[in-house]
């Protein structure tokens, strides 16, 4: 277990440093979510090479590079490259005084952190899964690519109402539902990889990857981003929360949205 924190944590440190350099080349601290995503896909496949070779492992991390290769895209093509700054980032930088490069890498490294905790689903990986794939984990693939797909499709969306000028709050598609479905999809994925790994060795760290990802978006970065909603949008986003649910969509909204 330590030799398998070891290579994880290097791997995202350093992917992190990286991440952190360009940050302050481009004075943009959003870079930081496309390193986020970036470190995970480079720490799966450092995993795969040292690992006992499976059809299994194969898999996983063929799942993640799609997750993270298609997350650091899309972040790095709508927020880096046109220079945008995120709001929540800006807010965070300003309360900063003193030192602040190094409460910048700071933050950089409490991401590296977390990083960590995802890639826990990696474990059994890392003891050893078995090269046969039971018709569990195909039903369990297909269902990380439609919950990829409605990540994709949800930030889609809100890219689209950003881009359109419009005001107000944004409840087109999917975000009719519920609030965050791109979190919600999100935990839906990590989730997948680490059902996967079940009944093998270790999947019980495995399952950490999931709840750590709940409790960051329910409970941490969900929430901030609403606050500063809230701030922005006042009583309209108010009665956007008073309507629809935070993360899991609501089956009400769902049938209304079919009808």
């Amino acid at each position: 277990m330590i030799e398998f924190l070891l290579l994880v944590f290097i791997s995202l440190f350093l992917n992190m440093t990286v991440g952190l350099l360009l940050s302050f080349f481009k004075q943009n601290m959003a870079v930081v979510d496309v390193f986020w995503s970036t470190g995970i896909g480079i720490t799966a496949w450092l995993i795969y090479f040292v690992s006992p070779p499976s059809v299994l492992l194969m898999l996983i991390v063929g799942l993640i590079s799609l997750w993270s290769t298609r997350l650091s895209l899309f972040l790095f093509l709508t927020r880096i490259l046109p220079g945008h700054q995120d709001r929540r980032y800006q807010k965070i930088a300003n309360k900063w005084t003193g030192k602040k490069k190094l409460k910048t890498a700071g933050h950089f490294y409490m991401q590296a952190s977390l990083q960590g905790l995802l890639c826990l689903c990696l474990y059994p990986a890392y003891i050893g899964l078995p090269s046969s794939v039971s018709w569990v984990t195909l039903c369990l693939v297909c269902f990380f690519i439609l919950s990829l797909t409605g990540q994709l499709i949800s930030d889609y969306q809100l890219e689209l109402f950003k881009r359109s000028g419009a005001r107000g709050v944004c409840e087109k598609g999917l975000w009719s539902i519920c609030r965050h479905p791109n979190y919600f999809f999100e935990v839906l994925m990590w989730l997948c990889l680490s059902l996967m790994t079940i009944p093998h060795a270790g999947y019980q760290i495995a399952l950490i990857s999931p709840l750590s990802i709940w409790i960051i978006t329910r409970f941490i970065t969900g929430p901030y981003t609403e606050k500063l909603s809230l701030e922005k949008r006042g009583e309209r986003y108010k009665d956007y929360q008073n309507r629809v649910p935070m993360m899991v969509p609501s089956l009400k909204l769902v049938l209304r949205k079919i009808r």
